[in-house]
């Protein structure tokens, strides 16, 4: 599991795990493989995706390695995910994070 040098392990390293919005609580970084094998083993979620939540509500919340983007999966899009036809919810990972400080904003 490579995400040495990125936004994600450097939000790891200084702060650990935390809630970033509502339902959306990222796990603990001990937690990320499990869950991840979890994810690609059970749901369908294509090799290259770090799970960073744990199954909530109607979906998980994914982190793409390799373009580092980050996408809200519901139950039923994997296969849109898996064709690279559904978009991201943020393009980085501290986009991610602005994207959830501005839908509290919001609420």
């Amino acid at each position: 599991m490579e995400i040495e040098g990125t936004e994600l392990a450097d939000l790891y390293f200084r702060h650990g795990a935390m809630p970033v919005r509502g339902w959306y609580e990222l796990i603990e970084i001990d937690q990320v493989e499990q869950m991840t094998t979890y994810a690609i083993n059970e749901l369908g979620v294509p090799v290259g995706y770090l799970a960073l939540t744990g199954v909530v509500g109607q979906g998980i919340v994914l982190y793409h390695r390799s373009s580092q983007a980050v996408f809200d999966v519901e139950f039923g899009q994997f296969d849109l995910l898996l064709k690279g036809e559904l978009a991201p919810i943020a393009t980085t990972f501290s986009g991610f994070l602005r994207w959830c400080r501005d839908r509290d904003q919001d609420d």
